[in-house]
């Protein structure tokens, strides 16, 4: 049990988490800097997002292949980390993403939520899907484009924000 780990549980006393952190070890500087901005977010009970991790949550002693299962069978969304290693070289991650997307292959409950963090071109079965794009964002509006992006997929929609004056000249 994630005893130190906030999380919800599912009524039966499993804990549930709102993301899994799907990423390959080239991608882990990315997945790390995701992971911090989760508890931005706000899940559908207006709660801080928890997401289970390999870089926190993975730990000497645990079952990595177990963790994965569980992770994938306990988090509302799969998060994953989009990258040409990712998508063309991690055999692990394919297997994470297939999975995933056999969840909700038509994207209704907006299960699978990629990430783009470098130059690539999802193609097949994933290519179709919309994916949060970092690519060549700086730091704030990478952090905004992403919590956004995330709450997004948990509530169906993007955030609404007043956009400035179009009649302005700056």
């Amino acid at each position: 049990m994630l005893a130190d780990m906030p999380t919800t549980t599912d009524g039966g006393g499993l804990d549930r988490y709102d993301f899994f952190i799907s990423f390959t070890d080239s991608d882990r500087e990315w997945a790390d800097w995701i992971d911090a901005l989760v508890p931005e977010v706000r899940n559908v009970a207006g709660d801080p997002c928890t997401a289970l991790y390999q870089g926190t949550q993975f730990v000497a002693g645990t079952n990595w292949v177990a963790m994965v299962q569980d992770g994938l069978r306990r988090a509302d969304r799969f998060v994953a980390v989009f990258s040409d290693a990712y998508l063309k070289a991690s055999s692990f991650g394919a297997a994470e993403l297939h999975a995933a997307w056999r969840t909700d292959p038509n994207g209704a409950f907006r299960r699978v939520v990629p990430v783009r963090v470098k130059d690539c071109e999802p193609e097949g079965l994933f290519g179709p899907i919309v994916y949060i794009d970092l690519l060549g964002l700086g730091p704030q509006a990478a952090e905004r484009t992403l919590v956004d992006g995330l709450t997004a997929a948990i509530h169906g929609r993007r955030p609404r924000r007043r956009p400035p004056f179009p009649g302005a000249s700056r």
